[in-house]
């Protein structure tokens, strides 16, 4: 339970300020209203949306609009190009809802700013005035150490798994407007598997189709980048592990690069919940015919010896004979079931057992000249399934006395 509890603790902690896509639907959808303008949209909240013709023409014009408790958002592709508008939740507390997603800026030493009108707001790290640093730790602003910031160099903070100490190295070019156009930007490198990745080294060139991917790792001030290219996706694609992939509809799962209309998850737990009701249907039906089989041998049985006790208490036994004698000679029925006189040790002898044992014939008596036949099979059949359930229950119980902890 305690395993249990720090692993789902684990999970809440990594995802408790991941950004997340919040609920949305699709908008309500109605024919726009004619004007001496055009078309328009007079309904509260709603608003214009016109479809194109192949031949360039507008062919269509809808105003949308969302239901109770959802506001106009966006969908945007991995490239944050803009594709349509849906609905959306509110984000929860503490999220922005920025480029189609909740977003928060959870770390101390990082606010929410604008820095590039054309990106918008985004979470970054505080600025401090020009004789302070920024303390990662406490998200404070402190004095510059001596050491690097007096002689205008950069204090390079050594990740945790580094042997070096903290030590000064030159700025990294980050800022085009401080150079000459053209002049390469540089980076410090965030594999610190590589030599000298502290070092300050240009940016790749991406080939066509491709675009620079960054992700930033801060050690104190130092800033660290992980720099690659990856497919730069058309707008009706998405990324996945650097490839590009038809974005599907709706009513559709990706699943190992293709689109589907179903969902083989779902298949396979509907086959195997189809399976088990067969199976234990089948078991059922099993055990009800073999019951019954039981009941009309007792049935029989008893029905016989019903009739044999009536036929000597009544003597109506072959009741066409007229020589019915006041006794009957019964000392031949005795002649076929001879009895063997043995010890009880004689019963622990192995030769009295067969291991091939099988079904008796059937036994035929004549009493009064009315022949009576008993007949073995169906009730060997009988004994025969049961033999095979008690067999299973003695494997299970012995399982179970090996297999259990104490």
């Amino acid at each position: 339970m305690k395993c249990i509890f720090i692993f789902l603790l684990c999970i809440f902690s990594i995802n408790a300020f991941a950004d997340y896509y919040p609920p949305s639907t699709a908008p309500y959808s109605r024919d726009a209203d004619y004007s001496s303008t055009g078309r328009v949209c007079t309904g509260d909240g709603e608003w214009l949306e016109k479809t194109m013709g192949a031949e360039g023409h507008y062919v269509g014009f809808h105003c949308k609009s969302c239901p109770a408790g959802y506001f106009k958002g966006e969908v945007r592709d991995s490239s944050d190009n803009f594709l349509y508008y849906n609905c959306q939740q509110e984000c929860q507390g503490g999220y922005k809802y920025l480029r189609g997603m909740c977003q928060t800026c959870p770390e101390i030493w990082k606010e929410w700013r604008v820095d590039n009108p054309d990106i918008g707001e985004q979470c970054l790290a505080k600025l401090c005035p020009a004789n302070k640093m920024l303390d990662t730790k406490t998200g404070a602003c402190v004095d510059f150490d001596p050491k690097c910031s007096q002689r205008e160099m950069d204090t390079i903070y050594p990740p945790a798994q580094a042997t070096f100490k903290a030590f000064c190295d030159n700025f990294c070019k980050k800022d085009p407007k401080l150079f000459k156009p053209g002049t390469p930007m540089e980076y410090r490198s965030a594999n610190f598997d590589e030599p000298r990745f502290y070092a300050c080294r240009p940016y790749p060139t991406c080939p066509m189709g491709q675009r620079l991917k960054i992700t930033e790792t801060r050690v104190k001030t130092t800033l660290y980048e992980d720099v690659s290219c990856e497919t730069d996706c058309r707008a009706d694609e998405f990324s996945v592990n650097g490839r590009c992939y038809q974005k599907c509809s709706k009513d559709e799962f990706f699943i190992d690069g293709n689109c589907t209309d179903k969902d083989p998850i779902v298949d396979s737990y509907n086959w195997f919940g189809w399976s088990i009701s067969y199976t234990f249907t089948e078991l059922s039906d099993f055990f009800s015919y073999y019951f019954e089989e039981f009941l009309e041998l007792f049935n029989v049985f008893s029905n016989n010896l019903d009739d044999l006790d009536d036929a000597f208490e009544n003597h109506v036994i072959n009741s066409g004979s007229n020589d019915i004698p006041d006794s009957v000679d019964t000392s031949s029925m005795y002649a076929d079931t001879p009895v063997k006189e043995f010890n009880f040790s004689d019963l622990l002898k192995i030769d009295l057992y067969t291991a091939n044992a099988q079904c008796p014939a059937d036994r035929t008596v004549m009493l009064l000249k009315t022949e009576y036949t008993f007949k073995y099979a169906r009730l060997c059949t009988a004994l025969d399934v049961l033999s095979k359930l008690l067999l299973a229950l003695v494997f299970y119980f012995s399982a179970t006395i090996l297999w259990r902890d104490d």
